[in-house]
């Protein structure tokens, strides 16, 4: 797999979630310019590609590992366990 065909298939999941760069980057903790940099296909750390896929349901080919449902439950999940910790 070449890395622009990983990059589609990144942004096509990063779509299907309706996630933004802004959301990615704080949910990843990666920063929005290191983002931006993977996206334009440039050069960036092995862990960011593995942080990214993982956090979006991809193995590091780009293949689906999580459905798109159990990975909505796993982020709707993880969204109320933040908000309750904010009261």
């Amino acid at each position: 797999m070449t890395r622009k065909e990983l990059i589609d298939r990144v942004q096509k999941r990063k779509k299907e979630l309706n996630i933004t760069i802004e959301n990615l980057a704080k949910i990843s903790g990666i920063g929005i310019r290191t983002l931006n940099r993977f996206f334009a296909g440039n050069d960036v750390k092995l862990s960011t590609v593995e942080k990214i896929t993982n956090l979006l349901g991809l193995d590091f080919a780009g293949n689906k590992t999580i459905s798109l449902i159990e990975l909505k439950k796993k982020r709707a999940k993880e969204k109320a366990i933040f908000m309750a910790s904010l009261v």
